[in-house]
């Protein structure tokens, strides 16, 4: 049976990946309030989808290499 612990330890940076996309999500449709509808919102939505993903990415790289001691 798996504890907290243990999923944390093998699971914690894509926690953090996680929990990094949603913030990311969320201030960027917060944002995304403050712009104008139009093609500007739209391109707008799918930049924000990429840096959605490449902040994930970016979040479990860095927790990653942190997290496991890897140099």
């Amino acid at each position: 049976m798996m504890t907290w612990t243990g999923i944390w330890d093998n699971a914690g940076p894509f926690i953090i990946g996680a929990i990094t996309a949603v913030v990311i999500y969320i201030l960027g449709e917060i944002l995304c309030t403050f712009i104008p509808r139009g093609l500007t919102r739209e391109i707008y939505r799918i930049l924000l989808i990429v840096a959605v993903v490449i902040g994930t990415v970016a979040a479990i790289y860095i927790s990653s290499r942190i997290w496991w001691g890897i140099s």
